[in-house]
C-alpha cells in the first residue's frame, strides 16, 4: 500500500514558503533572537513565519487496486511579526501563496490546499520583549491518487 511521504509533503510547503519576499522561516522552533526590524528602536521583530507539518490521516477512500490510500494532511503556519499591521500583511502573502495551492509529487495528485480555520484576531505574545503578534494558519491538503 502506497501513499505520499509527509517528509516530501513539508518540503513542498517549505519551498513554495521561500517565494514569500522578506520573511524568515522557522521549520517547527524559531530562533530566540529572530532578526528585528532595521531603525525600530523597541527591536520588534521582522514578520516570520513557523512551520508546524502534521501527520495527517489516512481519508477512507481506496483505489480499484487497494494498492493507493489517499491521505488528508494538515499543517500549520504560525505568522508572527512586531507590529499588527506587519502580521496582516504577512497573513494576506501567506494566504496567496496557499489558499487553493496544488502542488504535486512523485506524479501524485494532491488536490488543492484549503485553509481550515478562522485564526481569529491577533494573539499578542507577552512571553517575549517586545511583545510579538501571533496568527496560526491551518491547512488541510489531499494526497491521494
Amino acid at each position: 500500500m502506497a501513499t505520499v511521504s509527509r517528509k516530501a509533503l513539508a518540503a513542498l510547503v517549505h519551498t513554495n514558503l521561500t517565494s514569500i519576499t522578506g520573511v524568515t522561516l522557522y521549520e517547527g522552533e524559531p530562533s530566540k533572537t529572530p532578526p528585528t526590524i532595521p531603525g525600530d528602536t523597541a527591536g520588534r521583530v521582522r514578520p516570520y513565519v513557523i512551520e508546524w507539518p502534521g501527520a495527517g490521516t489516512h481519508d477512507d477512500e481506496e483505489d480499484l487496486a487497494a494498492d493507493h490510500i489517499g491521505l488528508l494532511w494538515t499543517f500549520q503556519l504560525s505568522c508572527v511579526a512586531g507590529k499588527t499591521a506587519d502580521l496582516l500583511q504577512l497573513v494576506d502573502a501567506v494566504t496567496i501563496g496557499f489558499e487553493r495551492w496544488s502542488p504535486s509529487v512523485g506524479g501524485i495528485s494532491l488536490g488543492r490546499c484549503r485553509q481550515l480555520n478562522d485564526p481569529g484576531p491577533p494573539r499578542p505574545d507577552r512571553s517575549v520583549t517586545p511583545t510579538r503578534y501571533v496568527l496560526p494558519l491551518q491547512y488541510v491538503l489531499h494526497a491521494g491518487t
